[in-house]
């Protein structure tokens, strides 16, 4: 993977799967089975928000906060974008309650939010009731107190801090350059969780915390020689130290789920017919931070599902959502479950997701018309897994 099309994986998922001059082919998945679309849509009743697409999206543990959006232009399905005007970015929204299934509108946000442009524009974090957001794209700190319906602008942890959705459920994690830290965003407090100064040093580094601490993955852009990709590599708490693993995977890892470090990106590439890697190299995979091993995760990615299935990026506690396709990883059959889509003539494009308890929270809000989106009346759907 060359370095462009690496960096442009990182902060558009979607975007970089059909763009990057080494996209992924398709290729059979072998982890399990895939069965067909389980039906198990089910809609909400209308929020009360004007049409927008692009909105923050969160699960509190109680309600699905929605927050933001864009009323703006958007870019059409097979379309060259450009960045939509900060000026149609909206701050209003709005709150469902699952055990009633009503919504209540809640207190603009003292910022415009807009979750664009892929998977992690937007990093959240819930403390003891508190929603923390970092809009990366236009540099805005914010806490929603969910019980208050109160707003607050938060002064920044200062500079290279990063991956505020990595918390322990009372502080934010984040990397600097020499050190691993954590924030309380209620006082401001910073300190040092553990020193972090390897040399060669990760390029892309992203900090994902795990049940045996901070865990700090990568790549090394001048390790690969020619004829090799580049493998996201990972470093490991070892004693006072750190232990670095290579992994076979050319993606990103994203998140801890089910005590594993994942990257859930489908398909994978052989480097081409000129200059080829000489054999097949898979996007996704899961390595267990306790042991420092690593498989393919094996995402169906050509088998037993449409082009017309809704493909958020989404990840629960133990529980995986890419591609259409669903995968507890706390089940040893290793089989994924086709989500398909809903019945309704909103698009599988600019849709916002939460895993929301047991169930997929998918906001939508657009259609496409020839090929051009078009903003809707916003409808959020659940899908539920089946049970086995």
């Amino acid at each position: 993977m060359n370095r462009r099309c690496a960096a442009f994986i990182a902060g558009t998922l979607a975007l970089a799967l059909s763009s990057c001059a080494d996209a992924p082919t398709d290729r059979a998945g072998t982890d399990g089975s895939t069965i067909p679309a389980t039906g198990g849509w089910e809609r909400a009743s209308a929020p009360p928000l004007s049409p927008r697409s692009d909105p923050f999206v969160t699960w509190t543990g109680e309600e699905v906060l929605v927050v933001g959006g864009t009323t703006g232009t958007i870019c059409g399905p097979n379309a060259d974008c450009v960045e939509p005007d900060p000026g149609a970015f909206v701050a209003d929204g709005a709150a469902w309650d699952p055990a009633t299934d009503t919504w209540r509108p809640i207190t603009p946000a003292p910022a415009a939010v807009w979750s664009g442009w892929g998977f992690g524009s937007v990093d959240a974090a819930v403390l003891d009731g508190v929603v923390v957001l970092y809009d990366r794209q236009q540099d805005v700190w914010l806490s929603y107190d969910v019980a208050a319906d109160r707003w607050t602008v938060l002064e920044p942890p200062g500079p290279g801090f990063l991956d505020l959705s990595q918390h322990d459920g009372s502080r934010i994690w984040g990397l600097r350059r020499d050190a691993v830290v954590s924030w309380d965003p209620r006082t401001g407090e910073v300190r040092t969780e553990r020193t972090y100064a390897e040399t060669p040093r990760l390029d892309d580094p992203r900090l994902v915390l795990t049940d045996v601490g901070p865990v700090v993955t990568g790549v090394r852009y001048d390790d690969p020689a020619p004829d090799e990709p580049t493998l996201a590599q990972v470093d490991l708490p070892d004693g006072d130290g750190w232990r670095r693993v290579t992994t076979g995977q050319i993606g990103w890892f994203y998140a801890e789920v089910a005590g594993l470090v994942v990257g859930s990106e489908p398909g994978g590439a052989d480097g081409g017919e000129v200059n080829g890697w000489g054999r097949w190299y898979p996007q996704g995979g899961v390595l267990d931070p306790r042991t420092g091993d690593w498989r393919a995760l094996d995402v169906p990615d050509g088998t037993g599902w449409s082009t017309d299935d809704w493909r958020p990026q989404v990840f629960g506690d133990t529980e995986v959502v890419t591609s259409g396709h669903f995968r507890d990883l706390a089940d040893s059959s290793g089989r994924w479950l086709r989500t398909g889509r809903p019945d309704t003539d909103v698009s599988g494009g600019n849709l916002a997701a939460t895993w929301a308890g047991d169930r997929l929270a998918v906001l939508g809000g657009t259609t496409t018309r020839g090929d051009r989106y078009q903003l809707v009346a916003p409808e959020l759907w659940l899908w539920t897994p089946p049970v086995s």
